[in-house]
């Protein structure tokens, strides 16, 4: 192979690696956030897929999608909720994405905490 040939590889995988690399930050902004509570004796994990457009300190209020898709569903939702709503006509708006825990039917306290405190309706 020629220094020429190993050259343009060079620059070929560069550019991938920066496009993976800029594609991975333009994304919906995934957080995770801890539920504590006096009455449970673990807390929740919920995880939180923000918008492109979520700004901090913006005035704008998203709508709030709620799911219980599992683990291996949920990158699935994110990527239709990100291709449904990545422009302005779109048949959705932009929305906060939260995927809530699963809870099995003994875990009562934290359904009870879940609907009273955090989903009131």
């Amino acid at each position: 192979m020629s220094i020429r040939t190993l050259t343009l590889l060079a620059l070929l995988l560069n550019c991938f690696v920066r496009a993976e690399a800029l594609e991975l930050s333009i994304g919906p902004k995934v957080t995770y956030h801890q539920i504590q509570s006096k009455q449970m004796t673990s807390s929740l994990r919920l995880k939180v897929v923000l918008p492109n457009s979520y700004l901090d300190k913006s005035t704008y209020h998203y709508p709030l999608l709620l799911t219980l898709a599992g683990e291996s569903q949920i990158n699935s939702v994110i990527a239709q909720v990100d291709w449904l709503s990545h422009v302005s006509f779109g048949p959705m708006p932009e929305v906060i994405l939260v995927q809530l825990p699963q809870l099995n039917t003994s875990d009562a306290i934290a359904k009870k905490l879940l609907s009273k405190k955090y989903c009131p309706t």
